[in-house]
């Protein structure tokens, strides 16, 4: 599909042109745009208003940069600059509801197999290993990085075209009633749920109301109607008998219908899942819980007959998404990278890593606050500490407000005092802090919630121990 003309995009969204000379056939997209910086020529761009910022102020730049029609809220058709062209303007009552109702009509002109990949934790990394094994036998199309809400599912549906076979996409939700709105968007054929917990504590409420918002995407599912869902997750399971659903489980308990033999999940290069009659797959992922992400995509294989040749040659070519447990060595020290966001149930895991990876001489966690937690906030962070105690972590780096909590809990389950660090500014000094202290053969773990940017601790470290590879503390 070439595009859509302004003619028809006014019709689908249910918006007018701005100027009433202007030529509906003026064609664009149907890749659309919601950031000048990463503005493709020909897309579509769709003017946001938000809290920093206001699309609308950024027209010249879109038009400059070739957007070939832009999509705005009549509200603010007044504020434009006069140099932006009215007649290759549509105007609407929402700009984020008319880029849902485009990617809505978009969807349906195809038929691809869609598959959709949700939960708390493990939904790219999930969603990459979907797709590293899809791509060794069909042609799709896969959410790219983290796009997986009301503005970045609807981005990638817009890229779908009639060579995608399959679709690959994950949701991501912070508010009750958002998975309804993207299930009737989506119309997926098959659906992955990894897990139930106080990700987004704060806009969900309990892992029973996050657990009941997760599976309203079975109410969406087509054809055959495939579900998916983590049978060691009893939140999940509760949910699923409570709305008599079917569904297959995988986990590594007897009872679900997909489980391994055995797994080694701290080997030096990564898990390794068995199963009866010889079969293993092994990838460069860390730790029990991404055991059960590789045994989702296992399950989903499986269900879709995929062969194990075409398994094993996708597992092959997969590498974990960025900032998700990617281990780095600089000046012979292990730094692992997992910033890219956190919640209580993934910074307990990045502990037990710590303890049980099969590397490295002194083991520390460098952990910002946890963001998003609601009600669980306080609490969470205090379960992270407790289990610093239990596994008896060589020393904490603490940075942020929130993580004061983390060092209560530890400290109150008999963690020492003195291997603790905790600072809420100073950000260069405290890397420097962190980096003084490390030895060759030493593992960190770098992890904390996207609002508090950990990565640029893991640059900042990474520059000082190759400046002075040799340099140590206590």
């Amino acid at each position: 599909m070439s595009g859509y003309t302004l003619e028809q995009i006014a019709g689908i969204i249910g918006g007018t042109p701005a100027a009433t000379d202007s030529s509906g056939q003026i064609a664009g997209g149907p890749v659309a745009s919601i950031d000048t910086r990463t503005l493709e020529p020909g897309a579509i761009f769709f003017a946001l208003p938000g809290e920093r910022t206001d699309g609308h102020r950024f027209l010249t730049q879109a038009f400059d940069r070739g957007a070939s029609i832009a999509v705005v809220a009549g509200e603010s058709l007044k504020k434009i600059d006069e140099s932006v062209p009215r007649d290759r303007i549509v105007i609407t009552r929402d700009p984020g509801e008319a880029l849902r109702a485009l990617a809505t009509h978009h969807r349906n002109q195809f038929d691809p197999f869609v598959v959709i990949i949700t939960g708390s934790n493990g939904k790219t990394t999930t969603k990459e290993l979907v797709a590293a094994i899809a791509r060794e036998a069909v042609t799709c199309l896969a959410s790219p990085g983290n796009l997986n809400n009301l503005l970045g599912v609807p981005l990638t549906l817009l890229r779908m075209n009639d060579s995608h076979e399959w679709l690959i996409l994950e949701l991501g939700i912070s508010e009750p009633g958002e998975m309804k709105t993207l299930g009737r968007m989506v119309r997926p054929h098959a659906a992955i749920i990894t897990n139930a917990n106080t990700a987004h504590g704060e806009g969900l409420g309990t892992i029973e109301q996050i657990a009941r918002e997760k599976l309203e995407i079975a109410s969406h599912l087509q054809g055959d109607r495939l579900l998916l869902v983590n049978g060691d997750d009893r939140h999940l399971l509760e949910e699923v008998r409570r709305r008599h659903l079917i569904c297959r489980t995988f986990g590594l308990s007897s009872a679900n219908d997909y489980q391994p033999e055995a797994i080694e999940p701290w080997r030096r290069e990564g898990l390794r899942v068995m199963f009866t009659g010889g079969r293993a797959y092994a990838v460069p992922l860390y730790g029990v819980h991404q055991s059960r992400n590789l045994l989702a995509a296992l399950a989903l294989a499986e269900e879709r007959g995929l062969s194990e040749a075409v398994v094993s040659a996708g597992l092959d070519r997969f590498s974990p998404p960025p900032g998700r447990f990617q281990p780095l060595q600089e000046g012979g020290v292990w730094i692992v990278d997992d910033t890219y966001n956190a919640n209580p149930a993934s910074a307990i895991g990045a502990v037990q890593f710590l303890k049980n990876w099969e590397v490295g001489r002194r083991r520390a966690l460098f952990l910002g606050d946890m963001l998003e937690l609601g009600a669980d906030e306080v609490e969470g962070h205090r379960r992270v500490g407790a289990e610093i105690a239990e596994q008896n972590l060589s020393r904490v780096f603490l940075w942020g407000d929130l993580v004061k909590h983390v060092a209560e809990g530890a400290i109150d389950a008999g963690y020492d005092p003195e291997r603790i660090s905790l600072a809420t500014g100073k950000r260069l000094a405290f890397s420097e802090e962190v980096s003084h202290w490390l030895e060759p053969e030493d593992v960190l773990v770098i992890k904390g919630s996207r609002g508090m940017c950990m990565e640029l601790f893991v640059q900042s470290i990474r520059a000082s121990l190759t400046e002075a590879p040799t340099a140590g503390g206590k």
